[in-house]
């Protein structure tokens, strides 16, 4: 089973998407569907790490929006976000593979993070990236340093609002940081056994 951790806000949705009426859970359709796109190449489940899980009205809102999620990480107050993802994943052996899609960090550096920026959400980028992770053509993540985040920021800011977001126009022109090569996030019998240590981000 191959498995996405979904946050939205920044994901599914950013700075220039539309919302009118100021809703506080609102999906961009093209960020969307290229999701789903994403799901289509990979056959992975999405599971929801959203801070939208919180709230009932957050719930019914991604599926209002056809977010195809089954479940979502447990709720461990005072947790960072990679805590509940690896308690799910603990009860969950049967995962071969997964990774993590968040514009945050929130202590994820132990995880295959692919980390779209908020000013662009998800890019053609970011998907092709995870599909071949997810698929096994390559143990490497896509995460940005905060030099890189600023960067972009500064360049949104240079350039001017874009229409839309889902134009890919930040995020593919800046070099993503791949993790160390020594470390491999394929969950086997052992999960993420680091090549570079002996101890499990279970063994706690």
């Amino acid at each position: 089973m191959k498995i996405i951790f979904l946050d939205i806000d920044g994901v599914l949705n950013c700075k220039s998407t539309p919302n009118p009426r100021n809703f506080p859970y609102i999906v961009d359709p093209k960020l969307l569907k290229r999701l789903k796109r994403l799901l289509d190449r990979t056959g992975a489940t999405i599971v929801l790490s959203s801070t939208w899980r919180y709230d009932p009205a957050g719930i019914f809102s991604a599926k209002h929006w056809g977010i195809p999620f089954m479940d979502v990480v447990p709720d461990m107050p005072k947790q960072p976000r990679s805590d509940e993802i690896l308690s799910w994943l603990k009860a969950h052996p049967k995962v071969k593979r997964f990774v993590v899609i968040d514009d945050e960090d929130d202590e994820l550096d132990q995880l295959p993070l692919f980390q779209p920026s908020a000013n662009t959400g998800l890019t053609d980028k970011i998907v092709k990236g995870v599909t071949d992770y997810l698929n096994g053509k390559t143990d490497e993540d896509m995460r940005h340093s905060v030099v890189v985040r600023v960067l972009q920021t500064f360049d949104q800011l240079s350039r001017g609002t874009r229409d839309e977001c889902p134009q890919d126009w930040m995020t593919d022109t800046v070099p993503s940081r791949s993790r160390r090569p020594s470390a491999i996030f394929e969950v086997s019998r052992k999960p993420f056994l680091r090549r570079s240590s002996s101890k499990s981000p279970f063994d706690m």
